[in-house]
């Protein structure tokens, strides 16, 4: 079996020249590599044959990008892999797509009576009448198909019919699409968890609780200048109850997608009540993310063991051993 490591770099910590060289280390460790940064889906395609056909053995892919060319947000390479008949790690294209799209996500989430914040979708110069008398202020305002925290700021929190008026507005310039409008999940006791999945022969849920207390901030949310500075903080879920409760609603929400392998589970809690966030198939693999750094403490698992484990359940899963 030959794995073939394709890089997407970007500015995401996640996805830097350190990250793929940690993987790539990894996965030398136990298979034989072929690294490929290509530039585009023809030479992408190219390359992959030129392996098989030289190799006389199979390719699987390992890759933690959306895009080939992430500025343009073209070439989606879960879609070209699956195109193009190559096992890949990580959940099929359709499924990944449904997951970047909060609307699709949320929708399947509440058909499967799975609970996540009221909300409805609004572009610039949208009538807000309706929608607003079925949700109550404070609202919270993010893209419909970003990851990685990309427009999430203590601006996305909304007090009024203006305030909310000027964040369509500015999701609008910067993403080109309606956002997302829902309610800002307030109340005693908010906590916010981070569920990791891993699907194996042996499953791992590791639940985590954002620690916004060591990270200083003034409103509870991951921004995406938090994401970017890798300045999350976690923490220990306490009370074995509490963590069954969230790894079994992640477990749903991950299933009613239809996820494969790996994928990670935002959660909010106020007044006692669990929303589910967002299901993030491709959750950052980067050393810092919160997926290592929860295999890590939960589990004691090394980052090079977690690039293992992943890439050997995924190949038992599609019947590659």
């Amino acid at each position: 079996m030959v794995i073939a490591l394709i890089k997407s770099f970007s500015k995401k910590q996640w996805r830097n020249a350190e990250t793929y060289r940690l993987i790539e280390q990894s996965l030398r460790e136990k298979w034989t590599v072929a690294s490929l940064t290509p530039e585009n889906s023809q030479e992408l395609e190219q390359s992959l044959a030129y392996i098989q056909a030289a190799t006389h053995d199979r390719v699987f892919v390992f890759n933690i990008a959306e895009f080939i060319n992430e500025q343009q947000r073209v070439n989606f390479l879960p879609a070209l892999l699956d195109d193009w008949g190559y096992p890949h790690l990580g959940s099929p294209s359709q499924v990944i797509k449904n997951g970047l799209n909060k609307v699709t996500t949320k929708q399947v989430l509440q058909k499967k009576n799975i609970r996540t914040a009221p909300f409805f979708t609004a572009g610039p110069g949208a009538d807000l009448e309706a929608s607003l008398s079925r949700l109550s202020f404070p609202l919270f305002v993010k893209p419909i198909g970003q990851g990685g925290h990309l427009g999430i700021s203590d601006d996305s929190i909304v007090h009024s019919v203006r305030e909310l008026k000027r964040a369509i507005l500015e999701n609008y310039e910067q993403f080109k699409k309606p956002a997302l409008v829902e309610e800002y999940i307030i109340g005693k006791n908010v906590r916010e968890f981070s569920v990791g999945i891993l699907r194996g022969k042996t499953s791992h849920y590791l639940p985590i609780e954002i620690d916004f207390d060591a990270m200083g901030v003034d409103n509870p949310i991951l921004s995406y200048e938090s994401a970017a500075k890798d300045a999350e903080r976690i923490k220990q879920v306490e009370g074995e109850s509490l963590k069954q409760k969230i790894n079994q609603i992640s477990k749903q929400a991950f299933d009613s997608l239809g996820g494969e392998d790996y994928c990670r589970v935002d959660l909010r809690m106020a007044n006692q009540k669990i929303y589910v966030l967002e299901v993030n198939l491709m959750p950052g693999l980067g050393p810092l993310s919160f997926l290592p750094q929860a295999a890590k403490r939960l589990l004691d698992m090394s980052y090079s063991k977690l690039i293992q484990f992943l890439t050997e359940s995924a190949m038992q899963r599609l019947a590659l051993t």
